[in-house]
């Protein structure tokens, strides 16, 4: 598991720099409700926030490519859930045993 929005949010910022823009242009409530959209949403409201004259599409595909070169060395791992699933493993290894052997 990673967490990978720290990366999403830096890559937008460095893809609305081509623009003339930063994340902080865009109002708190916008920034506020970014995650969990659709990729395709965020840049058609950012294009149209920011009224860039850029096609959507075009401005996710710079985007994603800027995501993808990146994510191979930048992506940091959520330790903790990673913890919690190895735990979860363990417990639930043991619970099956013990089922097993009921029988």
């Amino acid at each position: 598991m990673v967490n990978s929005e720290p990366l999403h949010v830096a890559v937008w910022d460095s893809t609305l720099r081509q623009h003339g823009h930063t994340l902080s242009d865009l109002p708190e409530e916008f920034q506020a409700t970014m995650a969990g959209k659709k990729p395709i949403a965020i840049a058609e409201g950012m294009v149209d926030e920011l009224q860039m004259s850029v096609d959507p599409q075009i401005f996710l595909a710079t985007k994603a490519e800027k995501f993808l070169a990146l994510a191979q060395t930048n992506l940091q791992g959520m330790l903790e859930a990673a913890m919690v699933v190895s735990s979860l493993e363990v417990v639930l290894k043991s619970l099956l045993d013990k089922m097993m052997h009921q029988e």
